[in-house]
């Protein structure tokens, strides 16, 4: 068996770890910067497996979200929680 065929991850594997540890360090950096990082991913030998590239393009998506979510509902002026109290409590 020849040397190269004896690693403990092949180099698809080590792309997509190295992708997925990419995108969990950019993301609180700038909003969509994810899915950045998952678009590059196809520049790579990542490009020969979809359902590694699915999973980094969900992954992108969701920590872009994260992010993004608190902006979007902010600008459209969405409030889940109300001000105020559920219920008043007389006095004395």
């Amino acid at each position: 068996m020849p040397a190269h065929n004896q690693q403990l991850f092949p180099v698809v594997d080590r792309w997509f770890l190295a992708f997925i540890a990419l995108e969990v360090v950019t993301f609180p950096l700038i909003p969509l910067l994810p899915l950045v990082v998952a678009a590059a991913g196809i520049a790579t030998p990542l490009r020969r497996s979809r359902w590694r590239l699915s999973v980094l393009f969900s992954v992108g998506l969701v920590l872009s979200l994260i992010v993004a979510a608190p902006v979007i509902l902010g600008l459209l002026d969405i409030q889940l929680v109300q001000n105020g109290p559920a219920h008043t409590i007389p006095d004395g």
